[in-house]
């Protein structure tokens, strides 16, 4: 594969359509249209880093990490976080409720039939220097990877810039017992 230099590292162009394609070069000569997972897969194996849409403003540069993990699909999958020492962990309802992201999951969870039900809380850890932010508890009859992987999209719309949320399955957490008593944002 004929790849461009960028900063000294040989990355391989490709674009989003023929119009961005059109952007960066004018001659017809090897060019080739491929299979999205095929191309990763190439350039996987070559070990090269790919440049998305380059000279364009909606560009991207794929390290040769993130090229292995979308070819073998552990870029979809939630990670995955366990604390090693025993740690100080609040958990609360919280301080604001957050409407968009609660009305967003309910919305999702409505046409998901596995999610039975979903509780909301505030988690903070004070040793790790971040803030509180959100955690979501979810009762799953199927498959928590999948609906988790989903969310990743709800919540990328429903929560402000900057903020993230956490997800926890219900029955497979050290934080159930926080919810028993709760009333869930939503149930089946």
């Amino acid at each position: 594969m004929k790849g461009i230099n960028i900063n000294g590292r040989k990355l391989i162009p490709v674009f989003t359509s023929e119009r961005r394609l059109r952007e960066y070069v004018q001659a017809q000569d090897n060019l080739a249209v491929l299979n999205g997972h095929v191309l990763f897969s190439m350039v996987a194996a070559e070990n090269n880093g790919v440049v998305l849409n380059p000279a364009s403003s909606y560009g991207k540069e794929f390290t040769q990490d993130e090229i292995a993990s979308l070819v073998d699909g552990s870029i979809f999958q939630p990670e995955k976080h366990y604390i090693a020492k025993e740690t100080k962990v609040l958990i609360e309802m919280p301080k604001e409720y957050p409407v968009k992201a609660v009305d967003a999951l309910s919305s999702y969870f409505r046409g998901k039939p596995e999610v039975q039900k979903a509780y909301v809380a505030q988690i903070h850890v004070p040793d790790s220097g971040e803030p509180p932010h959100l955690i979501f508890a979810i009762q799953v009859d199927g498959d928590f990877g999948t609906i988790a992987s989903d969310l990743d999209e709800v919540f990328k719309t429903a929560l402000g810039t900057g903020q993230f949320a956490d997800l926890l399955q219900l029955g497979k957490s050290s934080l159930d017992d926080y919810f028993k008593d709760r009333e869930p944002f939503f149930q089946k």
